[in-house]
């Protein structure tokens, strides 16, 4: 009975080993997946780039919508606010020579350096942009730039609301915003600089639009195809 317990007892052994061997191989199995698969995350995580078949259409729309309302407002805060402010009183017996240092004011009309004539002059007024009063040729690309930026902003919110409900609402709205846009532009324009003002914002309007034109004709011709 002895001898014959000595196989059995031997066989048990040996099945105890190949169990706990295969369940190291299985642990060891699953550690590499799981790195494996962490190491996907990491990378998914990381590549924040937008790709077709991984991203949604609806996604990529609600964020490129999102950013083009926050450009909107940024834009637009950047008018009633313009850098180095608006005047907040009237002062009609200053003048401040518009375009040159204020020291070419005291040269009877003309730049110490540039030796340019300084005749045109502005004058503090209340909601009038200090920078403009100052220098209108920085305050006219400063226009130029934002204007392109609002428009943009604003063609981008009408292509991705298209075919929404109450579109004709928002058409009317998104104009309304551009038209008081506008307006702020030539209130905080000085007086005598609001014609050249008006004109660098139509040719911010005329760029922006041939560029949704161009676009719209390369789609079509893609469309075609």
């Amino acid at each position: 009975m002895e001898i014959m317990s000595m196989p059995a007892s031997n066989e048990s052994d040996g099945q105890h080993h190949i169990m706990l061997a295969n369940q190291n191989l299985n642990s060891e199995s699953a550690e590499t997946a799981s790195d494996q698969a962490q190491g996907h995350e990491e990378e998914e995580e990381i590549d924040f780039r937008y790709k077709k078949g991984r991203d949604k259409p609806s996604d990529v729309r609600n964020v490129l919508l999102t950013v083009a309302v926050l450009l909107v407002a940024a834009t637009y805060q950047a008018v009633y606010n313009p850098p180095g402010g608006l005047w907040q009183e009237d002062c009609p017996d200053t003048d401040h020579v518009a375009g040159v240092p204020p020291s070419a004011a005291q040269t009877n009309g003309r730049h110490p350096e540039l030796g340019a004539s300084t005749t045109a002059r502005s004058k503090q007024v209340a909601g009038v942009s200090i920078l403009a009063t100052k220098n209108i040729y920085l305050f006219n690309m400063f226009i130029f730039g934002n204007t392109l930026g609002f428009l943009f902003s604003m063609l981008t919110i009408e292509d991705l609301t298209s075919g929404f409900t109450r579109k004709t609402e928002l058409n009317l709205a998104l104009s309304s915003i551009s038209f008081t846009y506008g307006m702020c532009v030539q209130i905080i324009s000085p007086s005598e600089y609001r014609t050249l003002t008006l004109f660098i914002f139509f040719i911010a309007l005329a760029l922006a639009l041939a560029v949704r034109i161009w676009r719209g004709k390369c789609a079509r011709r893609r469309t075609a195809r």
